[in-house]
């Protein structure tokens, strides 16, 4: 299918009916740490839903991905950055929720930001969980993107839950 986006270490390609495959080429370790987080994770109308993956004939690894809406950053494009309060209190409020639940069952997504958000008019969906982790499994690496980061994740050990908040 066409190509939605192109990060560091993946491709999304729209596979139509509410579906995408996000294309991890060089590092399958990767696809299959952010499909044992979108397992573990509790399902949440705010959090992205793994539908199913693919090893493909060239050793990359798919991700097939429920997928709604743009990302943030797209439709804060086409608006001229502009939204109804009562339309970013509702993003916000989903986003708010979304993390938490993060944080309840012990996660940190690290790299909430708003390409890792989808919107469509009405409902917000975190994706992009590459770089997830346990808070209680955090080590000293620091991996995200550097606009968005909270200060605490420059300390050693520190990064928990609220650092998406942060974001």
């Amino acid at each position: 299918g066409s190509v939605l986006g192109q990060g560091a270490s993946a491709t999304v390609h729209n596979l139509g009916d509410g579906l995408v495959a996000k294309r991890v080429a060089n590092d399958p370790g990767a696809a299959i740490w952010e499909m044992q987080c979108l397992l573990m994770i509790q399902p949440s109308p705010n959090i992205v839903k793994l539908v199913g993956h693919m090893i493909n004939r060239d050793g990359s690894f798919d991700l097939v991905l429920a997928h709604g809406g743009r990302s943030l950053t797209q439709v804060l494009h086409d608006r001229g950055h502009r939204f109804p309060v009562h339309e970013l209190l509702n993003i916000i409020h989903q986003l708010g929720q979304a993390l938490a639940s993060l944080g309840e069952q012990g996660y940190v997504h690290k790299d909430v930001k708003p390409d890792n958000v989808l919107y469509d008019n009405k409902t917000v969906v975190i994706i992009d969980f590459g770089v997830a982790d346990y808070t209680s499994s955090l080590g000293t690496e620091i991996i995200g993107t550097f606009g968005y980061m909270a200060p605490e994740i420059f300390v050693p050990d520190s990064p928990i839950a609220s650092a998406d908040a942060f974001s």
